[in-house]
Parts: C-alpha cells; structure tokens; sequence
C-alpha cells in the first residue's frame, strides 16, 4: 500500500530502512543537499572536507540508485563550491552514459556571506537517469537554461516561506515550489512516488501533494515539528476544503511520520497495516 512517508533523523538510516519496502519504487528523486560553501545556515551546517562531503554524498547515492524504477530520474541542486566533485560522483554511480544534462537555474542570489568577485546570477540543477529506459513526459525536452520568471527564484522562494512560516521562522534556504513541481511534472505521473532526502521546509512533499504525487521525505533537523508537518497539515486542510473536486489517495495528505531512527525498522509493518 502507497504512503506518504517523513523520516526525522539521518537520512542514511532512513534510506537504509526503505530498501525493505522501496527498492525499485522510486520515479523521481529531488535532491537539495548542504552546498558545502564553507558557511553554515541557520537551520544546517554546510562546512565539511571536500572529501567527507564526497563520502557522505556517495554512501547515499548508491542506496537511492536501488530504490528508483529503471525508468526514474534523479535531480540535484548545487552551486560551484561541489558541482564537479558531484558530477564525477554521479557519473561514477549511475555511469556517464545515464548522464542527463548540468541545467543552469539562472535566479538572484544573495548570500551574505559570499565575497566573491562576481556577482551571482544563477545555480545548477544535476539531473540524471537510472538507465536508458527513462522518458520524459509527454516526450516533452526541456532547456539547459531555466529562467526564474519560468521556474520561481530565490526571492520567491522566501516570499513562500515568510507567507507560510511568518518573519520570526523563515527557512534559510527554501527552493521555490514552482521549481519543484516542473521537475515533477517533466518526470512523473499521478500517484507515482517523489522522495527528497534533504527535506528542509517541506517544499518538494507540498509540491507532490499538489501535483497528485505521493512523497517520501527526510530531513535531520527539527524542522520536521517547526516547517514541514505544519505545511504538510495545512496542506491537507486546504484540500479538504475543495471537496467537491476529485481527489485521488496521495493528494489526501495523510502521512506516516518516524520521529525517530529507532522507529524506522517498523516501516514495513506500518506500511501494511
């Protein structure tokens, strides 16, 4: 039985904790990890070795590869500071040959505590197949170069999550939804399975639910009780409220929620049941 499903805690034990339930289940995988700048945030560190990072990196990657479809595809934010670490990463794992394309997501950037000489215009967007079988919908091709007028940019981004979590808890650094449901949309279908295993504020479960996607997501820090179970509520109350409309299971908003890593050797009972 399909569930949406939030992991709090390491996102290795959870990934480790689906492989008895998700493997080869997986469409689409949205990935937004720490950029590893050098600068912590607000609600994450982002300061390790370039080799711990590539490490950490690694040992998640080869589990996600087992719990996607054939046809699935996986999707990873980056900027400069990791982005040809990843890409050698990522060709290691999934093979240069189920390499996608390096999309440039052209936005305003403002972190204040970049001192770089350039002025910052845009991020990258990794995206890969797990084998040729892969398609997109409606064999649609999508452009290497995303405009923010098209795909939402940072400033929207904080526009939704001030809106949502009000001045005194906006996420650090929240992605657009727009953003994430063109993703979803390019790659999936109703009732197929997103999972993002860098949670942060609950923008690609709430993009799902929208779209009529089911979602897994992960994410270590409290954001589960201050960011995304509350979004993930209201979510569902929105719905609920458009009762006269269709609505099919995964847009229900019903989830189960691990609040703990000693919990996740339940999940396949509580999948059952």
């Amino acid at each position: 039985m399909l569930q949406n499903l939030l992991f709090k805690g390491d996102n290795l034990s959870a990934l480790k904790a689906l492989r008895k339930t998700h493997k080869n289940k997986i469409k689409c995988v949205y990935l937004d990890p720490p950029y590893n700048t050098g600068f912590d945030r607000d609600h994450f560190s982002d300061s390790k070795l370039s080799k711990d990072w590539i490490k950490m990196m690694r040992e998640r990657l080869k589990i996600i590869k087992e719990l996607m479809q054939d046809d699935a595809s996986l999707w990873i934010s980056i900027d400069d500071f990791e982005l040809y670490s990843l890409k050698m990463l990522c060709d290691e794992i999934f093979g240069k040959e189920n390499f996608l394309a390096n999309i440039t997501w052209q936005h305003k950037i403002d972190w204040k505590d970049y001192k770089g000489k350039f002025q910052l215009d845009h991020t990258y967007i990794l995206a890969y197949r797990k084998t040729s079988s892969f398609e997109f919908v409606n064999n649609i091709r999508p452009k290497t170069v995303w405009h923010e007028h098209e795909v939402g940019g940072r400033i929207d981004a904080i526009n939704e999550s001030q809106n949502l979590f009000g001045n005194e808890n906006i996420f650090s650094t929240p992605k657009p939804q727009k953003l994430i449901e063109y993703i979803i949309k390019l790659t999936t279908k109703e009732n197929e399975i997103i999972m993002d295993c860098f949670s942060g504020s609950g923008t690609t479960g709430a993009a799902a639910q929208k779209t009529g996607r089911y979602w897994i997501m992960m994410e270590i820090g409290n954001q589960c009780e201050t960011h995304i179970i509350p979004r993930m509520i209201q979510l569902k109350k929105l719905k609920n409220r458009k009762s006269s409309k269709k609505r099919n299971n995964s847009s229900e908003g019903n989830f189960l929620y691990f609040s703990k890593p000693m919990y996740y050797p339940s999940l396949k009972r509580a999948i059952l049941q």
